[in-house]
């Protein structure tokens, strides 16, 4: 301790030399500088102080003193003390990290629980509503194949109704008539019911055709 504080104070000497030497060469704020540089005899005393500040440290060679040793120790412990705060510094930076990380591990083991039952419930109303959509897709396709065949079924009724109306239409031309499509009286119907029995008789087949023929409107 006694060899840093004799360091340290032959250290303070030489700035405070050189210091001096500084000021000296400024004379007031309103002073001309004297850019001759120091004079020989200080010169002489800093080279003098200075070999004497290496002399206290060095005994010749490369070999420091015991005092210039312990100097490096003291500030070797110096570096340690300051990296063990910057050690302890980061430590309990990271403890207070790996706290909040253990806060955070806590909460999700009191969310994973709950988070297995809602996915459980649902994975169940998923595989309902897949099974209702199945459910609806068939009876789907059942509606529109009853549609399909009530459709053609429609279609074909209509048909057959068209058919039967046109039957029943001919079937009626040929009541009104009397007769069939060749010309042939239906049964029961031989005799001319548009006959007036009080007056001429009823025209044959032809008898039109030759008065045409008589009066000389066809030849």
């Amino acid at each position: 301790a006694a060899a840093a504080m004799e360091a340290e104070v032959a250290l303070r000497s030489t700035a405070a030399s050189a210091g001096a030497e500084q000021m000296g060469a400024t004379k007031g704020l309103n002073g001309t500088r004297d850019f001759g540089g120091p004079s020989a005899g200080e010169v002489t005393t800093t080279l003098k102080e200075g070999m004497s500040l290496i002399d206290r440290f060095y005994s010749g060679g490369n070999r420091a003193k015991p005092e210039a040793l312990n100097i490096i120790v003291v500030v070797l412990d110096q570096v340690v003390r300051r990296m063990r705060e910057q050690y302890a510094r980061h430590k309990k930076e990271a403890d207070e990290l790996h706290k909040q990380c253990r806060a955070i591990d806590e909460t999700i083991a009191r969310i994973r629980p709950l988070q297995a039952k809602i996915k459980n419930e649902l994975d169940e109303k998923q595989a309902t509503c897949s099974a209702y959509e199945e459910l609806t897709k068939k009876g789907t396709e059942v509606i529109s194949d009853g549609v399909d065949f009530a459709r053609e079924a429609l279609r074909k009724a209509k048909l057959v109704t068209k058919q039967t109306q046109m039957a029943e239409a001919r079937k009626s031309m040929q009541d009104m008539k009397g007769y069939d499509k060749s010309g042939r009286p239906l049964p029961g119907r031989e005799v001319n019911l548009r006959k007036n029995p009080n007056g001429p008789a009823a025209r044959k087949p032809g008898d039109m055709l030759k008065d045409l023929k008589a009066s000389g409107r066809i030849s």
